[in-house]
């Protein structure tokens, strides 16, 4: 685990020589992820993860993987991947899941400038670019596992659906904050609609 402040960059070697990185991310700033990873990587003498997994999609928990994706911040040394499998954690179902993914695309579109406000999808595109080969990916809930060669990880989070409790609770006084804000900024406004538009959850 490289030290990086608040935020994760962990990778497993497991018994049957696979490499597996978890997250690559800091609060402190990309480049500082960037650089552990680069640490970690020189410790075991080697140039690429097998296996990429990303524990959620907070921005210090990957955006050491978008600078890398980034033609500008490219280092030799990392390059080319060969990422054979990513997961990510899925989103469970809950009510108005619709109407709070649009919220969240919006919000992450003023904040991130991220290309489209999907997280997955613009997760997915920075391995890509970054990757040499092809790659399959997955989303993950409770109780799914993962086989690595006979080494078995067992998911505990994130649950497959949301049904009751606190969370649905946080879930509408956040949908409630963001029309009130959708009212107060015409640039969130323009976003949403932007999102709306675009027809990105037909088929959520």
């Amino acid at each position: 685990m490289a030290d990086v402040g608040d935020g994760l960059c962990f990778s497993i070697r497991t018994i049957s020589e696979n490499f597996i990185q978890i997250d690559c991310g800091s609060a402190q700033g990309s480049k500082i992820a960037l650089e552990g990873l680069e640490r970690i990587y020189d410790y075991f003498k080697i140039k690429t993860p097998d296996i990429f997994i990303l524990s959620h999609f907070h921005i210090d928990h990957y955006n050491g993987l978008l600078l890398l994706s980034n033609n500008k911040h490219r280092r030799k040394y990392f390059l080319p991947f060969e990422i054979r499998e990513v997961y990510f954690p899925k989103i469970p179902e809950f009510r108005q899941k619709r109407e709070f993914m649009k919220a969240l695309f919006t919000i992450n579109l003023l904040i991130f400038g991220n290309e489209t406000g999907l997280m997955e999808y613009d997760f997915l595109k920075a391995i890509s670019r970054i990757n040499w080969i092809p790659f399959k990916y997955k989303p993950l809930s409770q109780e799914d596992k993962i086989n690595i060669n006979g080494s078995i990880f067992e998911v505990i989070w994130p649950p497959n659906q949301i049904t009751e409790g606190e969370t649905l609770k946080v879930i509408e006084k956040a949908l409630n904050d963001f029309k009130k804000a959708l009212k107060e900024n015409d640039e969130l406004k323009k976003l949403y609609q932007r999102i709306e538009k675009g027809g990105y959850l037909k088929s959520t």
